[in-house]
């Protein structure tokens, strides 16, 4: 169970203030399961799509501008705070004596909520446009902190094997976002492992595996 940043940092300027090793190894463990959430953890919140059932493919668009301006702004905000708390703890297993000043604490439980709030947003309005049959050059780019931890196949990847009288469909090939042979007709896997348990291969060129996050989507 997470518990949230106050508690860890306050947790810190006890190991600062007790300096016996027995306490710093204790709390030093209690320390790694308590702070900041890491951004490829957030899973998002269910947010039903038939709310936007009454949208047109332009409100779906413009809506979806809105949204994605939020989430990279979310994105960048819950990358930081676990950035500051990796950096406190380096500090506060470095320091053998309590701390002059001790920075302010802001709890990070209200961001990684809206970033999973935003998230759970967005693929609603895309399920939408996709049930509108929105044509996909009116939609926004994808959100930053998916082309970090996505990974793409090109929608028009399909290569025909034929030996003899019988044909073969080879397995697509996944991309890093940023990688010059992912065309703008994609597939999107939210893992690497989404696109393997889909039959898909990684591309030798930017070489993805290891890049993305391995974990279970929650099936809504």
């Amino acid at each position: 169970m997470n518990i949230k940043s106050e508690t860890c940092h306050k947790l810190l300027r006890g190991i600062m203030a007790n300096k016996t090793v027995a306490a710093i190894l204790v709390a030093g463990v209690m320390f790694l399961s308590s702070c900041a959430t890491a951004t490829k953890n957030i899973l998002p919140t269910y947010v039903d799509p038939l709310q936007y059932e009454q949208y047109d493919c332009s409100q779906i668009g413009t809506e979806m501008v809105r949204v994605t301006e939020e989430l990279n702004q979310s994105y960048r905000e819950c990358k930081a705070h676990a950035s500051r708390d990796e950096l406190f703890m380096l500090g506060a297993f470095l320091i053998t004596g309590p701390l002059a000043i001790v920075p302010a604490v802001i709890s990070d439980s209200e961001s990684t909520e809206r970033f999973a709030q935003l998230q759970g947003e967005l693929e609603a309005l895309e399920q939408a446009s996709i049930l509108k049959e929105c044509d996909k050059r009116m939609l926004p780019d994808i959100p930053e902190f998916r082309k970090e931890f996505s990974v793409f196949t090109n929608g028009d990847s399909i290569k025909i094997l034929k030996i003899g009288e019988k044909e073969y469909k080879l397995p697509k090939v996944f991309h890093r976002y940023e990688c010059p042979l992912r065309n703008e007709d994609f597939l999107e896997y939210k893992s690497v492992k989404e696109a393997q348990d889909a039959g898909e291969k990684p591309c030798k060129h930017c070489k993805p595996r290891g890049r993305t996050i391995n974990q279970e989507r929650i099936k809504k």
